[in-house]
């Protein structure tokens, strides 16, 4: 199957459960976001409905951010300054392993440029292992 073909179009017809819903083996994505069509948050069906304790209500809101706090930090840390080369070549390996396994060539670009944000090398090295080096420029993670 070709990289930019869509994966549904050879898929046999979706089959729903008596509620009308597609039955899991048909549906490609079954978490969101994804990048299949695939189910869709709907915050106004399902808002938070928080929780209402003794001192007051618990919400989820956004905690106020140190400028050098993102998601990546840590994990580039962990890369760079806890592992050491054999670790880091087994999770390279590892990484690789699973996103050559039937993964789709668009979504290991993406992957791969939310591993740059982890750590450059890192990146670098998985996509080189998937053949992704010399393809064309990254792919945005943030055009997921």
């Amino acid at each position: 199957m070709s990289d930019d073909r869509d994966p549904r179009a050879e898929r046999p017809p979706v089959t729903t459960t008596d509620a009308g819903i597609p039955a899991a083996s048909d549906v490609l994505a079954v978490y969101a976001p994804n990048s299949y069509g695939g189910p869709q948050a709907d915050p106004l069906r399902f808002a938070d409905p928080g929780w209402l304790v003794e001192t007051g209500e618990i919400v989820r809101s956004a905690e106020a951010r140190h400028a050098e706090d993102d998601d990546f930090i840590q994990a580039g840390h962990l890369y760079r300054d806890v592992m050491s080369a054999t670790d880091r070549r087994h999770l390279i390996g590892n990484i690789v392993g699973h996103m050559a396994d039937g993964v789709e060539r668009r979504v290991q670009e993406r992957a791969v440029a939310l591993w740059r944000r982890v750590d450059p090398d890192l990146a670098t090295r998985i996509a080189e292992r998937l053949g992704l080096a010399a393809r064309r420029a990254p792919v945005e993670a943030d055009a997921l």
